[in-house]
């Protein structure tokens, strides 16, 4: 039986995991307080506000728009690097040690080599704080996105093992 999802949050000084299949929770496993005390202690060390962990629906996500696919088709490939020229544009990244990094800006990467694609599914999402960092972030993101009519499979994720 393979897992659809693991999802973890903390809330009310407990860290939690919920094993989800077929749309059912399966079971939820609790850490001991003990262990989330310790992780708050450290936050707080940090001089980071403890009151996030407490009510998760303080962090401000930012604004998201979806790019969409372009054609019909297989993806044949994906430049990772434009991604990341992509993330950068959201503010993910610096250009200059004085640019200030927009922790919520990024790339949810929906579909990846191999998968077919419709026009006009969802292939990315991107994160930022700033929509007017979209337009430049989108057309880097479609121009690293390769959509052909032949499959291509994708490279295995493990390679080899070391004996």
């Amino acid at each position: 039986m393979k897992m659809e999802s693991i999802e973890k949050g903390v809330n009310m000084n407990r860290i939690w995991y919920e094993l989800t299949y077929n749309g059912q929770v399966y079971f939820t496993v609790y850490s001991d307080d003990q262990i989330c005390k310790k992780f708050c202690d450290m936050v707080s060390r940090h001089e980071g506000d403890v009151s996030f962990l407490r009510d998760t629906s303080k962090f401000y996500l930012g604004v998201t728009k979806e790019v969409l696919a372009p054609k019909e088709g297989y993806i044949a490939k994906i430049d990772t690097e434009g991604y990341g020229l992509a993330s950068l544009y959201l503010g993910a990244g610096r250009n200059t040690m004085e640019d200030k990094i927009d922790f919520s800006a990024g790339i949810e990467v929906v579909k990846t080599v191999g998968e077919y694609v419709h026009k006009g599914d969802v292939i990315a999402i991107l994160h930022s704080t700033n929509k007017d960092l979209f337009a430049q972030s989108e057309q880097k993101v479609l121009e690293s996105i390769q959509i052909g009519d032949i499959l291509i499979e994708p490279n295995p994720v493990v390679l080899g093992y070391v004996q």
